[in-house]
């Protein structure tokens, strides 16, 4: 979302400075600085942050900072008014019961609201189940945060049915072969096991039928070895990272969310954008927008056996063309990028 945000800003003539807290690197990195974004690295982990971000800031004559970033939000504060900037937005792209399970670091996340929310101008949330999390923890009225969805470049999500010959034939997946796919880091908040078991189901009822896992990360060989505990392992693809989403969506014949929480999950509005039937747990904040409909399918999280009813449902019957376009036109009326800058170019502008 940074990213297409970022690059969006500067099409329409905004100079655009991102900040990386961690280490300047990532796979946007390049496309960020082919558009004319500028992007620097200053390590939070390093001393005197605040200084060091304020200088950042004064030194490239920044008028707003906008953060996506809410466990730093005291040094990013303290920086920003530093700078002489008062414009500060925050962005809230989880809820805030599930940032952390250790006691210790959520009481400090609520001291950071309670002690720095009210040098705040806006702040925002990508859905409104994440609004409705903060509330509680800032004892501010929900309608003081703003609602504003995460939203993607459409026009780099479409269906294309050579595209889809060309990646399966890449991947050495027959035409036949029906293909579920979930674009996800493997980390417990995900659900991949759930939905291994789900789909060791699915195998059971629907012949020829693959599950492509996108991604990686701590979990891949605890993953690994429960689909070979299941039977499945060979029909499990670890596709690894890649930039190529639109071509693996447009590969697929139903895309999977199977999320224990999520503050909006943006993978489902590029799987709509193909036209995509979804399954997903109700946990994601784009169900706040989209109602369950006839191939946009909501199961509860954890609920192994209905996610894979659901998707064996999908998989049995065709999905009809005026479905496909729907479902399109329903990602297009809702996330369109164009529509979420200009909210935000409201607040940027802000005095």
């Amino acid at each position: 979302m940074v990213s297409d945000l970022s690059l969006s800003l500067r099409e329409k003539g905004w100079y655009v400075l991102v900040v990386c807290i961690s280490h300047r690197k990532g796979k946007f990195l390049d496309q960020l600085l082919a558009n004319g974004v500028q992007v620097e690295e200053c390590s939070i982990k390093k001393s005197f942050f605040a200084f060091r971000f304020a200088q950042l800031l004064r030194q490239n004559k920044v008028e707003v900072v906008h953060s996506h970033v809410a466990f730093s939000m005291p040094w990013q504060v303290m920086g920003s008014r530093m700078a002489g900037i008062t414009n500060i937005i925050f962005t809230q792209q989880n809820e805030y019961q599930n940032w952390s399970n250790n006691w210790i670091r959520r009481i400090r996340y609520k001291l950071y609201f309670v002690l720095f929310f009210r040098f705040i101008s806006s702040y925002t949330c990508v859905s409104f189940s994440v609004r409705k999390s903060l509330s509680p923890l800032t004892g501010v009225p929900e309608n003081n945060f703003l609602v504003i969805p995460n939203a993607v470049d459409l026009k780099a999500f479409v269906s294309d049915e050579n595209l889809r010959k060309q990646q399966r034939a890449a991947m050495d997946i027959s035409p036949n072969t029906k293909l579920v796919g979930i674009v996800a880091r493997f980390a417990p908040q995900k659900g991949h096991n759930i939905l291994l078991e789900a789909f060791a189901t699915v195998t059971r009822r629907v012949p020829d039928v693959r599950l492509l896992l996108i991604g990686s990360g701590d979990l891949e060989q605890s993953l690994r070895t429960q689909s070979k505990t299941l039977g499945i392992e060979n029909q499990v693809i670890f596709f690894g990272n890649t930039l190529e989403i639109n071509a693996m969506l447009n590969a697929m014949d139903v895309f999977i969310l199977s999320s224990w929480w999520e503050g909006f999950g943006i993978c489902l509005i590029e799987a709509m954008a193909v036209g995509l039937p979804i399954v997903t747990t109700r946990v994601a904040g784009v169900c706040n927008f989209i109602p369950p409909g006839e191939i946009f399918r909501v199961v509860e999280p954890g609920d192994a056996e209905a996610m894979s009813e659901q998707l064996i449902s999908l998989l049995e019957k065709p999905v009809e063309r005026e479905q496909r376009t729907r479902q399109i036109q329903s990602a297009k009326d809702n996330f369109r990028m164009e529509n979420i800058v200009a909210q935000y170019v409201i607040l940027y502008n802000k005095k």
